[in-house]
């Protein structure tokens, strides 16, 4: 069960870093398009197309843009250090990205699942034994009400000076049966406690398996929900670059504002932030469900 948590503790450091590295290109990339904006605004203003109000509103959002880069490094950095502490290791460690870790998993069976997290879940397997534990416990007390044979025998050899050292055999075997009737009840109450124990710890698996089974339900749910969140984040996505292009050409023609060209530009950006959550939402229900399950899917 720790080693299942420890696991899960350190995928999840690991996707918060890769997720900060791509949220971080994110914010680089909303400031290469504040950049390019302010270009076009000191050029229509060289040329009488535009006033000083749309250079200083683009310097602003400009600033504004390296501002939350400086957030982004930061928590970056403070996600790499974190993971290199999970690690065992001094420093920072930088997450570094697989094309297999965003393949997409089909679970189709449900039910196969639930019968699987039941069988193989480390908090199920853990509260399953402690069940087993207490089990024995109270074999162990009821097994003091029975009788109890001894049965022995021993061979030894002896000799002295006085029969010039010859050895004797001598042998023994002994048969004892005890049964102790009364102890003072100390039998009883030790019974009446690990009876206690063992239904306590039934009960403690029975919730076990409830909570295994309550939290796989929810984490089929949201593996469900990132995966469709992703597949439509990654349209809105495509949707933002293009009108932010068309934008960004009209806004350099004349055609429109630059309060325009903000809106789809502040729409992109949202966009993008919006598509790499989906992508990691997808990735952190799906290492809770492995969490779950004690394997990989």
């Amino acid at each position: 069960y720790e080693r299942s948590q420890s696991a899960l503790q350190t995928t999840n450091q690991f996707l918060q870093a890769l997720q900060g590295a791509d949220l971080l290109r994110v914010r680089q990339e909303a400031i290469r398009r504040a950049r390019e904006k302010l270009a076009i605004a000191n050029a229509k203003l060289a040329t009488r197309a535009a006033t000083i109000a749309d250079s200083l509103q683009a310097v602003v959002d400009l600033t504004g843009q390296r501002l939350q880069l400086l957030t982004e490094e930061r928590n970056l950095v403070e996600a790499e250090a974190t993971l290199a502490r999970l690690v065992g290791l001094d420093g920072r460690v930088s997450a570094v990205s697989d094309s297999s870790l965003f393949r997409t998993v089909i679970l189709s069976d449900a039910a196969a699942l639930m019968d699987e997290a039941m069988d193989r879940s480390p908090p199920v397997i853990r509260a399953a034994a402690q069940v087993r534990t207490a089990r024995a416990n109270l074999a162990i007390i009821r097994s003091t009400y029975l009788p109890s044979v001894t049965l022995s025998g021993g061979t030894s050899f002896s000799g002295s000076d006085r029969n010039d050292f010859t050895l004797f055999n001598n042998r023994s075997v002994n048969l004892g049966l005890q049964w102790q009737l009364f102890n003072g009840f100390g039998r009883e109450r030790d019974m009446t406690t690990r009876k206690a124990s063992l239904e306590t710890a039934q009960a403690r698996e029975a919730d076990a398996r409830r909570q295994v089974g309550a939290s796989l339900t929810t984490q089929l749910a949201a593996l469900s929900a990132a995966q469709q969140r992703a597949e439509l984040t990654a349209q809105n996505l495509e949707s933002a670059r293009a009108s932010a292009r068309v934008q960004t050409e009209r806004y350099r023609l004349g055609s429109i504002g630059i309060v325009e060209l903000n809106a789809a530009q502040e729409s992109l950006s949202r966009a993008e932030t919006d598509a790499v959550s989906a992508r990691y939402d997808y990735l952190r229900a799906k290492a809770q469900i492995e969490a779950i399950l004690g394997r990989t899917l």
